[in-house]
């Protein structure tokens, strides 16, 4: 009976574990589906794609899925992929060769003899592998990336964009010098320019015996082994060229301007291919059976079954948007991409569309929302409304003189605009006209604001923050204390303002309208911020690492980072929907958290404040590694909640702050300590109480 009482607790042990480790996580939403595709790959029915920012994917169904090659994210910026029998090479932006066998989950290193590890290209020929790097010229590989060994005599540039061979010759196009050829594999190089005026080459295709070059200025064709190039562009447009492929007799090229060109007569003319398509760069093309590939600088992939007369995306499972943006109305969860342009989702993230009809810049900064009117500011110095949730969008630039708006906000009913270079702008009907107001500005590169009563703050890249009472009549400095003038986002928090820096300063803040700033930075790991939320009185802080928890006005931070792969994503936005944390980050789209995991829960209502101290069972408990702390009180009080082992030692301070008057709930992560039994202590005044807790790992 004994053995069974242990069965049954080891069993119930288990399932509150794992109760417990699936709620308290970060979960990846169905999007914003896209990014950066540099590479394709195909072996039969298997599609590779190498991305920047997410590593590969794989498609075993013609595009219409996609799932990652390496969980694990070992691998994240890969610049070329290419098949050597059944070994899949992967040349990487700073990380060399990697390789995949037979299809695996796991890639493995294979860079030994590589001295710069920013590898361009790849090629095959025979049984040698050669890498082209930026900065490092060629190396070849003779036992399949075992080891490499440099080959560069006679290069006179290093920096070599792409590699291709032709029968017994291999040819190496530069960033700076055009074309060099090798006859003796690799062992000797000499320059193949007659003919090329152009200095960039990006990519070659071939054809039997012709071979074509892409470059800066159009498209160059050999058909004498590169002893002489004929320009196949002429007039002062010429196509940026990326990337080439050829289906049957017709060569495709894919320009940086989001066209593809096509030609099926080598070359002597043209057609420009782009139904379906968006301005984005193309950087990449494959064939598989009688369909098309395009691989995209922001959009991710793009599929042809008509030999490129007609596009359509292709991205589901691609989920490696960078989202500079986030906000939410009534109805949406909108995200704005750096490039993608805009998505929304009124599911709470579990299916997204695209909403970016209208707009002429994709890379989006920043949104506000007043009344029914949404704006979204853009990287390209345009400002959008849309009076439809995102169905459309209008262009709201008249009066706006400048390139790049970084932030949006509203000041009662007036509309302020921060601008990279130009400073403050303002709109005093809706964002249908500007004025600048930014006479008397000490620093013109705003990132972004912050409102407090009738108090405007601007955030500075490089100037700290600047203050002004009267919509921008006049200007004050308010950096007594800040050390850090690289301000990314400002956030005002009950009587508090916060100021995230960027140049590894980490949080600043003020409690007297920014006349002074102390840096709050205890429990932070990293000190690049990129964005706050508030809930409550709980402050969020995204960052390159995740996401950080304050709920004692910044004295302290708690990481609340914790689910597979979200920690590498990079935090770029926060905002708060319903009972949701949502996350933008970088590389992996929208990812969001339930808020009752980790906040701390205030009542603020006369008529509800406690009548007494409490301090209340944690939950759930048992619990691995996270449990809920509730206690009250019912006036302002310094407060202390601290942890003690079953040995009465002491483990660790979990809040320690002046407090007002109410009910509060707050979150412990026991993550870095041992399974056991705990003791949860709290003081306040002469309050004093504690708790027993069980930690089940």
């Amino acid at each position: 009976m004994h053995k069974l009482y242990i069965l049954i607790f080891y069993i119930l042990s288990f399932f509150i574990i794992f109760i417990n480790n699936s709620y308290s996580q970060w979960l990846q939403t169905n999007g914003p589906f896209g990014g950066d595709v540099m590479a394709f790959a195909v072996s039969d029915t298997n599609i590779f794609v190498g991305t920047h920012g997410d590593g590969v994917f794989l498609s075993t169904n013609n595009a219409k899925t996609w799932s990652k090659t390496s969980p694990d994210y070992q691998i994240q910026f890969v610049n070329t992929l290419i098949f050597m029998d059944s070994l899949l090479f992967a040349g990487t932006y700073g990380d060399g060769v990697y390789f995949l066998p037979d299809f695996g989950e796991s890639w493995i290193p294979a860079s030994s003899g590589l001295t710069e590890l920013d590898v361009r290209t790849l090629a095959v020929y025979d049984t040698m592998l050669f890498a082209g790097t930026y900065g490092g010229g060629i190396f070849r590989s003779t036992d399949k990336g075992n080891s490499w060994e440099e080959v560069n005599t006679g290069l006179t540039n290093t920096r070599i964009n792409t590699i291709a061979v032709l029968d017994t010759i291999i040819f190496a196009g530069s960033h700076g010098n055009g074309i060099f050829m090798s006859m003796d594999n690799g062992n000797s190089w000499e320059n193949s320019n007659n003919g090329i005026w152009a200095d960039h080459i990006r990519c070659f295709a071939i054809s039997d015996t012709t071979i074509f070059a892409g470059t800066w200025e159009g498209v160059f064709r050999s058909t004498d082994n590169g002893a002489s190039w004929n320009a196949l562009h002429s007039g002062t447009m010429k196509p940026s060229v990326e990337c080439m492929v050829i289906m049957d007799s017709t060569l495709f090229a894919g320009t940086a301007r989001g066209k593809i060109l096509s030609s099926m007569n080598n070359g002597d003319s043209w057609t420009t291919l782009d139904s379906g398509l968006v301005y984005d760069k193309i950087q990449a093309l494959a064939v598989i059976d009688t369909n098309l590939l395009a691989g995209t600088e922001n959009k991710g992939v793009f599929l042809s079954t008509d030999k490129g007369n007609s596009w359509q995306p292709v991205n589901q499972g691609l989920q490696m948007s960078s989202v500079q943006a986030l906000t939410a109305t009534d109805s949406f969860l909108f995200a704005g991409s750096d490039g993608g342009g805009i998505f929304r989702s009124s599911d709470e993230g579990a299916f997204w569309e695209e909403s970016s009809t209208g707009l002429d810049w994709m890379k989006i900064t920043d949104f506000v929302v007043r009344d029914s009117n949404l704006f979204a500011a853009t990287s390209g110095g345009f400002i959008y409304r849309s009076t439809n949730y995102g169905s459309t969008w209008e262009n709201l630039n008249k009066g706006l003189k400048s390139s790049d708006i970084q932030s949006i906000v509203f000041m009662d009913s007036i509309l302020f605009a921060g601008a990279s270079g130009t400073g403050v702008h303002l709109s005093l009907n809706n964002g249908n006209t500007w004025e600048n107001v930014s006479s008397g500005m000490t620093n013109y590169f705003v990132t972004t604001f912050a409102v407090m009563d009738s108090h405007l703050f601007v955030g500075t890249d490089g100037g700290g923050v600047l203050l002004t009472t009267d919509k921008g009549e006049t200007w004050l400095e308010m950096n007594s204390g800040l050390l850090d003038k690289k301000i990314t986002s400002l956030k005002v928090l009950k009587t508090y303002i916060f100021a995230g820096t960027d140049d590894g300063g980490g949080v600043y803040r003020s409690d007297d309208k920014g006349e002074t700033w102390t840096k709050v930075n205890e429990g932070l790991t990293d000190y690049y911020i990129n964005a706050f939320a508030v809930s409550g009185t709980n402050l969020f802080a995204g960052t390159p690492v995740g996401v950080f928890l304050s709920t004692d006005f910044g004295q302290s931070w708690m990481d609340i980072t914790t689910g597979t792969g979200f920690i590498r994503q990079g935090v770029q936005s926060l905002t708060i929907a319903d009972t949701f944390l949502y996350a933008g980050t970088q590389y992996g789209g929208v990812w969001k958290r339930p808020l009752p995991e980790v906040i701390v829960s205030v009542s603020e209502k006369s008529d509800n404040f406690p009548s007494e101290y409490a301090l209340g069972n944690n939950y759930p408990n048992p619990f691995n590694p996270e449990t809920h702390i509730r206690f009250s009180v019912p006036k302002l009080s310094d407060v202390k909640i601290t942890i003690y082992n079953i040995q009465g030692q002491f483990v660790e301070t979990i809040y320690d702050s002046e407090t007002p008057a109410g009910f509060y709930n707050i979150m412990w992560s026991a993550s870095a300590h041992p399974s056991g039994i705990y003791f949860i202590r709290m003081t306040a005044d002469n309050f004093h109480k504690t708790q027993k807790c069980l930690l089940l790992k």
